[in-house]
């Protein structure tokens, strides 16, 4: 009877912390898909550059904020962005960072 009052409470500790590791690797998961997406379309569209650096996801991902933030590069002519994807999970917070590179300069349309 000893051996299980001293042995319950460590295993039921340790289901916890393999169920919390659990939820943590699949919110990163979607963390990372969410800002994949996020960070793709900034690039895509530039975005990035009419000053939405920051916002949420859109429902059900609500939890999920995003901020982006471009730096010059070692190379000339190219822009990093870099994202973070932030989520809370057991009231501590918790953090992805994506990165890529663009174009410096507004592409313009070639003469017709």
């Amino acid at each position: 009877m000893l051996f299980v009052a001293l042995v319950l409470p460590a295993a039921i500790h340790g289901i916890r912390l393999a169920g919390d590791a659990g939820s943590i690797s699949q919110r990163r998961i979607t963390a990372t898909q969410l800002g994949e997406s996020r960070l793709s379309e900034l690039a895509a569209t530039d975005e990035w550059r009419r000053g939405q650096n920051s916002g949420t996801f859109p429902e059900p991902w609500e939890d999920y904020e995003w901020s982006v933030v471009s730096e010059g590069w070692t190379e000339a002519g190219v822009t990093e962005l870099r994202m973070e994807v932030s989520f809370t999970i057991r009231q501590r917070r918790q953090t992805i960072q994506l990165t890529t590179l663009v174009p410096e300069t507004e592409e313009t349309e070639p003469p017709q």
